[in-house]
């Protein structure tokens, strides 16, 4: 970045295009010759941070070499066609990372093993229009799906049909899981429907680009709509056939969406952890979070006992520990916390010391939201590590719990359980993951829903939030203008739209069943109430999606069951009543 342009020749009329000067006039983002036809690809810059927008190459698509981009003049040597890509060790990882790798092992955990052999899903996929909404706009999409008729009781039983959501579909959510143990019950044909620019499931540009205009809620309902026409006539069904959709998080948001939407077309909904009403402000999350690692009915630290005014153990030393990652912060003791924290990159600057207090939370709230979910991470475990004086101080008991070392297995450090090298901590490594090709793990077509719907973003600006003080909502949101070129006027302004839109947590629908576990910090934003929800006391984030385990609370044996027979889906419902 020393020489963006070569000022020596700046425009050589003799040599326009000669390697021996680095300026050419058809590539005028020439950074030390990342692009001459010698040095394909330049580790240290993959792409112009200073002009991004180069149109001909937004970014070098050539995968990254270890050792350093060779100097003009100099042929790199060059290893043998059949040898495998180097990997540079350990090799950054962007962003948002640590909740991306809790969602992912959380999807492990609902749709692994304990099911119910749910036979052998087949997949296909279908062109959708890449704009419902448009008829002038021609191209399309392809979105993949799986059918399973192990259970269907030809041709009378009922559809269940699990949407998909903010990442990728897999057939393993045709195999196991509550679902498929409702559809061996009920005599159901089984459907799966991947969310369009997730996984496979691409517009014509890819997973980014100027195509993610055409990503929202409301074009995945009409997704669901074209598909439900799609297995209509495939499979012979009648128009009337009763219809059940089944979602978690964002996915039950939609399932209780098409409810909402196209009650012609689906008949019932169970919306499990769905949060329907978009806040840009989460702060809710944080104070579920502390209330849990305040309560010993599922691992917190009990109250200590009256009139002793002391917070309970494990919350007070999580928040010991955020109050002392701040202080090294905001004393620019960047090497020190570096280490303790396993950091990707020294946290340098504001927007590096946001990622990392964002992404070090996201290990302690995100063991509350998936407690039970993913053994041995669990609250109880969590706090026992926290509040064990032999461990050294809050801080370094936070930084064992982080860490990819230490031989210490009570609880398994975070990042080594993954299996990733580091905490990221680097704004620009998380822009070039986000600008990048492919954009792994949905990182980018998430990042832009939240921008352009609903919010979501956890800040922890309140004094009785336990986390460090650097999460704030000015630095998530900054994250949209740097991205998309989203105001956070117009973030504030797309989620009451959406509010607007849906209806919010006032959405009234029939046959539309709510399932919360009160331990999940995202049940603050969902619906229910009444007859129309359930509450699991001690449940987490869609834990009634999950197959049935040895040691599940009596409270969510019977939410699971409550969930089986209030959307009216039985065998007494599903010849051709539905609506």
């Amino acid at each position: 970045m020393e020489h963006p342009y070569n000022t020596e020749y700046p425009c050589n009329s003799e040599h326009p295009c000669s390697m021996e000067h680095p300026y050419n006039k058809e590539h005028p983002y020439d950074t030390e010759h990342p692009r001459s036809t010698g040095c394909p690809y330049n580790p240290e810059y993959p792409y112009n941070l200073e002009y991004p927008y180069n149109l001909e190459y937004p970014y070098n698509s050539e995968p990254p070499r270890c050792a350093p981009a060779a100097r003009h003049g100099a042929e790199p040597p060059q290893p043998p066609l059949d040898a495998p890509i180097p990997r540079c060790a350990p090799h950054p990882p962007g962003g948002r990372h640590n909740r991306e790798l809790l969602r992912a092992q959380a999807l492990r955990a609902l749709w692994g093993p304990g099911g119910v052999g749910g036979g052998t899903p087949v997949g296909g996929s279908l062109q959708q229009p890449l704009d419902h909404f448009d008829p002038l706009e021609g191209r399309v999409l392809t979105q993949r799906f799986w059918i399973n008729e192990e259970f269907w009781d030809r041709p009378a039983g009922p559809v269940f049909l699990v949407v998909g959501g903010e990442s990728a579909l897999s057939p393993r959510v045709l195999r196991g899981g509550h679902v498929v143990e409702l559809a061996r019950q009920h005599g159901a044909l089984l459907l799966a429907l991947e969310h369009r620019f997730y996984g496979d499931s691409r517009g014509p540009g890819g997973p980014g680009g100027a195509e993610l205009r055409f990503l929202s809620s409301q074009q995945a309902l009409a997704d669901l709509a074209s598909f439900h026409l799609h297995v209509t006539r495939a499979w012979g069904l009648s128009p009337n056939h009763t219809w059940v959709a089944f979602g978690g998080s964002y996915a039950g948001a939609l399932a209780a969406w098409a409810r909402l939407k196209f009650p012609h077309l689906v008949s019932a909904a169970v919306a499990s952890s769905a949060p329907v009403r978009a806040q840009v402000d989460f702060a809710g999350y944080n104070r579920v979070v502390s209330v849990a690692l305040s309560s010993p009915e599922v691992g917190g630290s009990p109250e200590v006992a009256p009139p002793l005014p002391v917070p309970p153990q494990c919350l007070a030393a999580v928040s010991a520990a955020f109050g002392a990652l701040d202080a090294r912060l905001r004393g620019r003791r960047l090497a020190e916390v570096t280490g303790a924290m396993s950091c990707c990159h020294p946290p340098r600057e504001p927007g590096d010391r946001a990622l990392l207090a964002e992404n070090v939370a996201d290990v302690v709230g995100g063991t509350v939201q998936y407690n039970g979910l993913l053994p041995p991470a669990s609250v109880a475990a969590l706090c026992r590590a926290m509040t064990d004086g032999r461990r050294g101080s809050p801080y370094r008991r936070l930084g064992a719990v982080v860490k990819v070392g230490g031989q210490d297995p009570h609880p398994p450090a975070f990042l080594r359980r993954g299996g990733q090298p580091c905490t990221p901590s680097s704004r620009r490594a998380l822009l070039r993951e986000l600008w990048g090709p492919g954009s792994a793990g949905g990182s980018r077509a998430w990042l832009f829903q939240t921008c352009t719907e609903f919010g979501f973003y956890p800040s922890c600006e309140d004094a009785a939030c336990p986390f460090s003080r650097f999460q704030t909502l000015r630095a998530q949101l900054s994250l949209c203008s740097a991205a998309f070129g989203i105001a956070p006027a117009r973030v504030r302004e797309a989620a009451a739209n959406t509010n607007g839109f849906y209806g919010a947590a006032r959405i009234q629908a029939p046959r539309l069943l709510f399932v919360n576990g009160a331990l999940d910090p995202w049940h603050v934003l969902s619906a229910g109430g009444g007859r129309r929800g359930v509450l699991i006391a001690g449940a987490s984030h869609c834990a009634d999606m999950a197959p049935p385990r040895p040691g599940d609370p009596p409270a969510l044996t019977a939410a699971r069951q409550v969930s089986g027979d209030g959307g009216g889906h039985g065998r007494g419902h599903r010849t051709h009543g539905g609506g």
